[in-house]
């Protein structure tokens, strides 16, 4: 006799002390959509103070209530507490700053997800018509010693700069032409702390890698990464950290979606492994750098690349062009990728999760893409990358980019 349930889909915050779990009262949750409006470009960065009077959305945690939440965001009438703000979209990033006194203050980025009735809290009235999205943040008071992980953030802008590739193959080779996506990929730190990997000598000559973890009140911890070495890379002539993204195609569906549960079916190309030098490239968070002491970039290229030591400060940005030497998914033939369709652009940081972070919520990013229907008519002499040659007659493009095909198409 209570009356009809609420219906309406609302996401359900949760903003608590990092150390005792307890809700916190009165912290000021400033939301951004991300990218802001002229921000879509991947070279914009959010400057120090960008807009901090100017949120999308400003709501305060309360007490918290049913479902051990304590703030809530929809349009139609809060399912579990009383509503402080306009709905978020399905499947679209967005940017928070959290504040609370005697707390630090916190910079998060998120992908707000589907809304799905079975997330909605059992004692919170939803109908079955209703979905929730939980999203949750931790803050550390300002004497708590405490480590400062980083936490990476694979930028999806990054991902708008890509471009269908025809390579014009040698004659002993075992295809005639090739097609290859290259795509441009960029992770952000956006952790209170630096990503700093330094590899260190062996017994067995091989030697490991290390993590160094800072603490807030000074000291540092060192982890060894379980897999994962650096190493000379020929064809930048630098020292690389071995297997830093996953780039791959997957098919653009719901059971697609988690890369935890998902069949093995759904990748349409292997994903891909790639090694980079980690280096502080663009500024990304000009909050984050002023907040946990990021201003000045701890690893310029160079010297970075060119030692053992690499990393990237917190509010940095390591950048990678869709035009250097294994930026490349190589698909096949033409006849091969004009039946592809749709497909989604995966690129995974730290896909062996070998890394410590502040969480990875951030570490995967996707674009959908269309590949073309014709692609031989990439393979005209016009448009086409031609590695037919011999090696010595190419020019800097080709010496970039021809040998990634060169290596699919050995015989």
């Amino acid at each position: 006799d209570c009356g009809p349930c609420s219906e309406g889909n609302s996401t359900l915050g949760v903003v608590r002390d990092a150390a005792t779990g307890e809700l916190l009262q009165g912290a000021a949750v400033r939301i951004y959509t991300w990218p802001p409006a002229g921000g879509a470009h991947y070279s914009w960065f959010w400057t120090e103070g960008f807009r901090f009077d100017d949120p999308d959305l400003l709501v305060t945690t309360d007490a918290g209530s049913q479902g051990g939440i304590n703030f809530e965001l929809s349009d139609n009438g809060g399912l579990c507490t009383e509503v402080q703000g306009g709905a978020l979209e399905e499947r679209q990033w967005y940017r928070f700053y959290i504040e609370h006194t005697g707390y630090r203050a916190g910079v998060f980025y998120r992908n707000h997800d589907d809304f799905i009735n079975s997330d909605c809290p059992a004692s919170c009235p939803a109908s079955a018509a209703s979905g929730c999205h939980r999203i949750e943040f931790e803050l550390w008071k300002d004497e708590m010693a405490h480590p400062e992980y980083p936490n990476l953030f694979v930028d999806p802008r990054d991902l708008e700069d890509y471009e269908w590739q025809c390579a014009l193959l040698p004659e002993e080779s075992t295809e005639d032409e090739l097609i290859g996506l290259r795509v441009r990929l960029g992770a952000a730190n956006i952790g209170q702390g630096p990503l700093h990997l330094q590899a260190t000598p062996g017994d067995d000559g091989e030697g490991e890698v290390l993590q160094h973890v800072t603490w807030s009140d000074g000291s540092q911890e060192s982890h060894v990464v379980e897999s994962g070495t650096f190493e000379y890379y020929d064809d930048h002539n630098h020292i690389h950290f071995m297997n830093w993204f996953r780039m791959s195609l997957v098919e653009p569906v719901d059971e697609c979606r988690d890369i935890d549960t998902r069949s093995a079916d759904c990748v349409t190309d292997d994903g891909i492994k790639i090694s980079y030098c980690l280096h502080d490239l663009d500024p990304f968070d000009g909050d984050v750098m002023n907040l946990y002491g990021g201003s000045s970039a701890m690893f310029l290229n160079p010297p970075t690349c060119d030692t053992t030591e690499q990393g990237i400060t917190q509010g940095w940005k390591d950048t990678y062009a869709r035009g250097l030497p294994g930026q490349v998914i190589i698909l096949g033939t033409p006849d091969v990728v004009s039946a592809m369709g749709e497909q989604w652009i995966e690129a995974e940081v730290d896909p062996e999760r070998v890394l410590q972070e502040a969480d990875r919520t951030g570490n995967l990013a996707r674009k959908l893409v269309e590949a073309p229907a014709d692609a031989e008519v990439l393979c005209s002499p016009a448009l086409a990358l031609d590695c037919s040659g011999p090696p010595s007659s190419f020019d800097a493009a080709q010496r970039r980019q021809c040998r990634d095909y060169l290596r699919a198409a050995e015989p």
